[in-house]
């Protein structure tokens, strides 16, 4: 059942570069830029950033990392039910949830790592510990960009690079998510650590880095499976839900693709269709796959800041461009309902500092 279900993902990628590349320019020419597109529901951040968001596996909350805080949102009443405070030098990264939803897993620019339980919003473990120094203490923190917890709920994986020059290696690391323990180091890569993901299987562990590196590592031994494909600066990856190909995408690029698939096993890879020729660069933020693995949306951030930037859905099985959703900040991270059904962007004016917010739309239904 695996082998065929293989093969089906690897015809999905052949077929799109055969007709994504019409479908997705010819799309991309006919958007109006400057206009917006408005959400069915905004949920504003209490301060800072909005630079990580998370559904639980129950669809019932949203949760976000905004400033120094994980502000979790109930997604019925869209009111805020918990709020999670960290450190004051601990901006979060990046958050994710347990399997089980129980747990959230939290990364911060300081380094600070650490698991919550969500239901009385206590800390129940300290990873790593975060706090700026004096230099050149600063010199070896480690800001940890990106954290996932294993599909079986017992480890946590993260990305980390030096929070400021090169004295540390960028690594990622995973941890024992019930006593904390330290259990891979998976080092080698040439840039900054900046995202990692667990197969679906748990099997295998994913990381990319900002100079275009993307390693395949054994999630049990932490060997090196395989070095996929290098593209431009990578800052998003997610495995495809149903299958054992892998999805990255990174800026900023003129080149005509902006998220690259690739086959784990075989190492073979597609491109998502981009930029028509001449248009302005773009930024891939953020990236994630709709539950049933049809429908891609891409978080972008347009190069010359004068028009909107955007979120795009894309259908998998033909690579076409099926929807633009125009925002008037920059996109850090999208994520799908379980449900599939709505779809959720942090956004932040990073200009004037001055909002930063969830947009939530509806998910348009498939032919």
């Amino acid at each position: 059942m695996k082998v065929r279900t293989r093969w089906i993902f690897l015809l999905i990628a052949i077929a799109l570069v055969v007709v994504g590349t019409v479908g997705a320019t010819a799309v991309w020419w006919h958007i109006d830029r400057n206009r917006l597109d408005p959400p069915k529901a905004t949920l504003l951040a209490p301060e800072g950033t909005v630079s990580t968001i998370a559904f639980s596996p129950d669809g019932r909350c949203l949760a976000a990392g905004s400033g120094h805080a994980i502000v979790v949102w109930d997604r019925a009443t869209q009111q805020p039910v918990r709020t999670l405070n960290h450190p004051a030098t601990a901006a979060v990264v990046s958050v994710a949830y347990s399997p089980d939803g129980k747990r959230l897993a939290s990364g911060c620019i300081d380094g600070h790592l650490a698991v919550w339980g969500v239901e009385r919003g206590e800390k129940q473990l300290t990873l790593q510990e975060g706090g700026y120094g004096p230099p050149p203490n600063r010199e070896t923190e480690r800001c940890v960009a990106a954290v996932r917890f294993s599909p079986d709920g017992r480890n946590v994986a993260a990305a980390h690079h030096p929070s400021s020059g090169d004295a540390v290696p960028s690594e990622a690391r995973v941890w024992d998510a019930v006593n904390g323990k330290e259990k891979l180091v998976l080092n080698g890569h040439r840039g900054r650590v900046k995202a990692v993901a667990y197969s679906p299987d748990g099997m295998y562990l994913v990381s990319g880095d900002d100079k275009g590196d993307v390693k395949l590592w054994d999630s049990v031994d932490g060997s090196l499976r395989r070095n996929l494909p290098q593209r431009h600066n990578i800052l998003a990856l997610s495995f495809v839900p149903k299958c054992g190909m892998v999805a990255y995408g990174g800026g900023w690029s003129e080149a005509t693709d902006v998220v690259t698939m690739c086959d784990t096993v075989t190492g073979s890879e597609t491109r998502f269709p981009g930029l028509p020729p001449n248009s302005i660069g773009t930024y891939v933020m953020c990236l994630a796959f709709s539950p049933d693995s049809r429908t891609m949306a891409t978080g972008e951030v347009l190069k010359d800041g004068k028009h909107p930037h955007c979120v795009r859905l894309w259908d998998v099985p033909t690579g076409r461009l099926i929807r633009v959703f125009r925002c008037p900040y920059s996109v850090n991270a999208v994520a799908f309902s379980p449900d599939g059904t709505e779809l959720a962007a942090g956004c932040t004016d990073n200009v004037s500092a001055g909002v930063s917010e969830i947009r939530v739309w509806d998910v348009p239904p498939k032919p």
